[in-house]
C-alpha cells in the first residue's frame, strides 16, 4: 500500500489523469487489504485533491461513495498472477498491481 501511494504521489507533479486502468493480482484482495478494494482507494485518494479541514478531522479513511463521482474514471480487473522478469528469468508474481494512467496530449 505504501509503495503504491509513493509512486502515485510522484504522479501528482503532472496533470490530472483523464482515466486509469488497474490490473491487480487476486492476492491483493480482502486478505491483503482489510478494506478492499485497496488499490482502487489508493488511486482515488491520490487524485482526489485536498479535503476540507472538518473532513480531515474525522476518523477513518474517506473514499468516494455514490452519488459523488470518483476523481479519475477507473477500470480494471483481477488476475491470478502477472509474469515478469527477475534476474534474467520469467517469474509469476502473485501480489502485484499494475496501474496505467492516461493523460490528454
Amino acid at each position: 500500500r505504501e509503495d503504491l501511494a509513493m509512486v502515485l504521489d510522484a504522479q501528482k507533479l503532472h496533470e490530472q489523469p483523464a482515466a486509469a486502468l488497474v490490473a491487480s493480482s487476486a492476492g491483493r484482495g480482502r486478505r491483503l487489504f482489510k478494506d478492499a478494494p485497496g488499490d482502487v482507494q489508493a488511486i482515488h485518494r491520490a487524485f482526489a485533491g485536498a479535503r476540507a479541514g472538518e473532513e480531515l478531522s474525522k476518523p477513518g479513511i474517506g473514499y468516494y461513495t455514490a452519488p459523488t463521482a470518483p476523481p479519475v474514471p477507473l477500470a480494471g480487473f483481477m488476475s491470478a498472477s502477472e509474469i515478469a522478469p527477475v534476474g534474467g528469468r520469467s517469474v509469476a508474481h502473485q501480489q502485484t498491481a499494475a496501474v496505467a494512467l492516461f493523460r490528454t496530449l
